[in-house]
């Protein structure tokens, strides 16, 4: 497990102590999950999730994404985000898009992935930004480009500052040379457009390809 995915773990962990907050009818849930009673945790959230529960059904997800149950079932997290994503959830179609990248399959998959990506940074979503950047520095169906990913990083932690120690991170990992390279570069910033307008994009170019297997 590399320290990108150590990262998106505890950024997962964190958002579900802030999400279940938010969940506040959820009391049961919450409870369970400060206890480290994960399975009582996901059987909570799972309830929410069969009443069409967006939050409900994204930390379901969130729950089989990053090894709370024991194991990382991606295929069922891609199911909940999916899910989420249908109910307007936009961290889930976030989420889903990271399992994308993450997927052994992913070569079948790089143009929509691509497509993805691009349409999520146009949100100026945090967590559609720190996507880009990943792409960008693994180079994962693009051309690698670490230094306009720490930039992507840096934005992300401009919108968010809970998520800024990465990009501090990312650049003190930088050589001099690149660092001096990322001081002259300049990204241009797309122009934002709704979460609405991506999650309809996400979808429907989702159901185009159909249920993607992801373990």
């Amino acid at each position: 497990m590399n320290r990108i995915e150590k990262f998106l773990i505890v950024v997962g962990l964190a958002v579900l102590v802030i999400g279940a907050l938010i969940i506040r009818h959820q009391d049961a849930g919450y409870l369970a999950f400060q206890k480290g009673d994960y399975r009582t945790a996901h059987t909570e959230f799972s309830k929410l999730a069969e009443q069409g529960d967006p939050w409900g059904t994204h930390y379901t997800g969130l729950m089989h994404g990053i090894f709370l149950l024991g194991s990382i079932n991606q295929t069922k997290a891609a199911k909940y985000y999916l899910a989420g994503a249908r109910l307007g959830n936009v961290r889930s179609a976030i989420l889903y898009i990271d399992l994308l990248r993450r997927s052994k399959r992913l070569n079948q998959y790089c143009t929509l992935y691509a497509d993805f990506v691009d349409k999520a940074v146009q949100t100026h979503n945090p967590y559609a930004l720190v996507l880009k950047a990943q792409q960008l520095i693994s180079g994962r169906c693009v051309q690698k480009d670490i230094i306009t990913g720490v930039h992507f990083f840096k934005w992300a932690g401009e919108v968010k500052p809970q998520i800024g120690d990465h990009y501090s991170n990312s650049f003190e990992s930088l050589s001099d040379s690149q660092k001096q390279q990322f001081e002259a570069l300049k990204i241009e910033r797309p122009p934002a457009i709704s979460e609405q307008s991506f999650l309809e994009f996400f979808l429907a170019k989702q159901e185009q390809f159909g249920l993607i297997k992801f373990d």
